[in-house]
């Protein structure tokens, strides 16, 4: 998740369907509100949200759980838009930037293969391939000036990751001795993370930058282990999984400068971080200690359960969250009375006084992230400074003498209180297993959301 700003939205068609819903309310030992983003028109669907942006605009798609068929969407402010598609039938959006555009993939007309698009002010463009004899490629990250992360397949049937430009697609090529590589996110400093594939070796996640793709190296006790990269942020963290997310093994990490962190889990063996904002608060899913798959927001070196967080009498089931923005407001996908939902989660105003605050919130003093650095004692005061002498008090305001302040407690500054479906084959001959495997998650339920976000 990166840094956005403001922007409007333009509805796209006719389509475009209004979800009234009641304000959230918090309750007490809720620390968010929940809002179901709601559904397009049309049948019995399923809603996955993948990304969000500062303004808390959403994007992700809607699949009719009857006819397959997936339509990417853009939700602003209790309004889902569809965004339509390259003329096939299907359309995945990945990620929303600042200005409110939107990457993902779609089919072109005639065909069920996946192709890169960029969504802006109601157009949808088709962004290419990295050769002319392939049809397949897929966008899934996007910074705000414009540029393009992803993967394409190229002219020898492998699939390279690539940056989009301007109308020029980049081929960021491989690390050495592997033959695939697929693109998952870029940042404002233009760095694109994702990784590396080939038969018999394990994946290894990469960072790339204009001096080349550096190998983000193995998490300690899972060396072995297949290690994906999903998402960067500006301050050049990356998270993702070393494991697998189709067997539901391994553990989430955080990379930052050299260093592989083990994020943990909600009590069972499996965590996969999917999205982090600048402050370095990571999301994503994990299994509980029941074996249940659980969202969860890591934060100060601790994972907490998105479910104990929010009113458990709201309906909601939250299974994994997506993205993360700098205010905090998570976006992912649960069920909600019985049916898949996406949510968007907002920190409850820290100003309500049914907001808990918890004294007994640990930090973990090893987390590179941790905000809670202690104050400067040889900082000087500023003479300079006078109180307003027309302030007053209110002569009626006590205080309660029974209260106390609790001497050990800190205040957090950040905080108060799918693999991408891929195509068949390409002209040139049929694709590696990765990119097969890719392809049979494009035609299931179980598109996993790679980003993020």
């Amino acid at each position: 998740m990166r840094s956005h700003g403001s922007f409007g939205i333009a509805l796209v068609g006719c389509g475009a369907l209004l979800i009234a819903a009641a304000l959230p309310v918090p309750s007490m030992g809720q620390a968010y509100t929940v809002v179901d983003l709601g559904t397009l028109s049309g049948g019995t669907v399923e809603v996955y949200a993948t990304s969000l942006n500062d303004d808390a605009a959403v994007v992700g798609w809607v699949e009719n759980t009857g006819t397959g068929v997936a339509q990417a969407f853009l939700w602003d402010s209790g309004t889902m838009s569809p965004l339509g598609t390259l003329g096939g039938a299907d359309s995945f959006g990945l990620q929303v930037n600042s200005s409110g555009a939107v990457v993902g993939q779609s089919n072109l007309t005639g065909l069920s293969t996946p192709r890169a698009f960029r969504y802006s002010a109601g157009t949808m463009t088709d962004l290419g391939t990295l050769s002319a004899l392939s049809s397949v490629s897929s966008a899934e990250g996007l910074n705000d000036a414009g540029k393009v992360a992803g993967w394409s397949v190229t002219a020898t049937s492998a699939s390279h990751a690539f940056v989009w430009q301007s109308g020029t697609m980049s081929d960021l090529g491989t690390l050495g001795g592997y033959t695939d590589s697929l693109g998952m996110d870029i940042n404002n400093n233009g760095k694109v993370v994702g990784w590396n594939e080939k038969l018999g070796l394990p994946d290894r996640a990469f960072l790339w930058s204009a001096a080349g793709m550096t190998n983000l190296g193995t998490l300690t006790g899972f060396d072995s282990n297949d290690i994906q990269a999903y998402a960067i942020n500006d301050n050049d963290q990356v998270v993702g999984l070393a494991g697998s997310e189709t067997a539901q093994t391994g553990r989430g990490f955080l990379w930052q400068t050299g260093t592989m962190t083990n994020i943990g889990t909600l009590g069972g063996n499996y965590s996969y971080a999917s999205g982090l904002n600048d402050a370095g608060q990571v999301v994503g899913e994990s299994k509980t200690a029941g074996g249940q798959l659980h969202a969860f927001v890591w934060k100060n070196g601790v994972m907490k359960d998105l479910n104990d967080e929010i009113d458990p009498a709201s309906g909601w089931v939250l299974e994994r969250a997506t993205d993360i923005n700098s205010s905090g407001q998570i976006t992912g996908y649960g069920t909600h009375t019985g049916n898949v939902r996406s949510f968007l989660l907002t920190l409850a105003d820290p100003n309500d006084p049914n907001t808990p605050i918890d004294p007994n919130e640990p930090t973990d003093p090893n987390d590179p992230t941790d905000p809670n650095e202690p104050t400067d004692p040889n900082i000087p005061t500023d003479p300079n400074q006078t109180t307003d002498p027309n302030q007053t008090t209110d002569p009626n305001q006590t205080t309660d003498p029974n209260q106390t302040t609790d001497p050990n407690q800190t205040t957090d500054p950040n905080g108060t209180t799918t693999p991408p479906p891929a195509g068949c084959c390409g002209a040139a001959g049929p694709m590696p297993l990765a990119v097969t495997f890719m392809v049979m998650c494009w035609f299931g339920l179980g598109r996993a959301v790679r980003r993020r976000q």
